[in-house]
């Protein structure tokens, strides 16, 4: 491996998976009998010190709603009105160690759950673990999302049509050779999106710009939904020559993160239907704090994300039952 590949973002992921699974096993091996769960959510708004709550092997649910960092936890529960809730208490699932917050939206058995960390590593454990524990109908991811500046603008929906890990490949003597493998959606998800949210997506943009307002008092502007793909890596992406190199791989994706390819892969894997839905939050060509910053974007795409899902559950759902 010449020193290009060696310092280059796509050079260093055998390292990364590397600690990020001795970070992961500590995690899980962890079994004391007492759980101290720290919600810093705005919207729940309480500190919850519980013993461990088992769930009954036979439990299931209709989905499995996960996210990846706080801000987005914060966005679905703004969306879904969690805040005023008297059932939204986490709840931790012993036999297979994560913590989970569950609630009910338009007769559907919703269970929220956060990562441990950032990340394909745990994004693919936890959706794993999940699947096994509550057996959901469907596995949906929602948050936020860096993007192409040329395509879209900050706040603006991705819903991934495909998603890719734009780091499999193989390193030759002189080059890198990516050898990637797609993770597609359930064709009647497809189906679905197609013709019931991206046909309707100026309407739907509308309204979650209206109610995201008449919620934060915040002025926003209402956001497009594109349905393209959302590429996924070990890295948070903030430098223009990194995603020249991802353009190499994969030129037409419109979202990328560090969790989407894992969701997909492991909920194949396990035979259940998925559906990620990111918010652009940044551009990571260099400007992520501005881009962030700008007119508290995060905070609306978290929200933005979440909202949609939320406005297409019935839809989403009736395709699925």
């Amino acid at each position: 491996m010449n020193d290009s590949n060696r310092n280059s973002p796509i050079g260093n992921v055998a390292d990364n998976i590397s600690k990020a699974m001795e970070s992961l096993l500590k995690c899980v091996n962890d079994t004391s009998t007492e759980t101290e769960v720290n919600v810093t959510s705005k919207k729940v708004g309480k500190r919850i010190t519980q013993q461990n709550t088992v769930i009954p092997n036979d439990d299931s649910i209709d989905i499995a709603l996960i996210v990846a960092v706080q801000a987005e936890f914060d966005g679905v529960c703004l969306a879904f009105d969690l805040g005023d809730s008297p059932y939204c208490e986490e709840k931790f699932y012993d036999d297979y160690k994560f913590m989970y917050t569950p609630f009910q939206y338009a007769g559907f058995d919703i269970a929220l759950v956060l990562q441990e960390r950032m990340g394909m590593v745990y994004a693919a454990s936890l959706t794993t673990r999940v699947a096994l524990a509550l057996k959901p109908k469907l596995v949906a991811m929602v948050g936020v999302c860096g993007g192409k500046r040329q395509k879209a603008k900050l706040g603006d929906i991705v819903i991934a049509s495909s998603t890719l890990n734009y780091t499999e490949g193989k390193f030759h003597k002189d080059a890198f050779k990516p050898r990637t493998e797609q993770q597609l959606m359930n064709n009647t998800l497809v189906h679905v999106i197609q013709s019931k949210i991206i046909n309707n997506k100026k309407e739907l943009g509308q309204e979650i710009s209206k109610k995201y307002i008449e919620k934060t008092n915040h002025s926003v502007e209402s956001p497009s939904i594109h349905y393209a793909p959302i590429v996924s890596g070990p890295y948070v992406i903030d430098n223009k020559e990194a995603k020249e190199q991802i353009d190499m791989v994969q030129d037409d994706y419109l979202g990328i993160d560090m969790e989407t390819y894992a969701v997909a892969a492991s909920s194949n894997v396990m035979e259940i239907k998925w559906i990620v839905i990111k918010s652009i939050q940044d551009f990571g060509d260099g400007n992520k704090t501005s881009d962030e910053n700008s007119n508290d974007i995060r905070e609306f795409a978290a929200y933005s994300s979440a909202k949609l899902f939320k406005l297409n559950i019935e839809t989403i759902m009736g395709y699925i039952q």
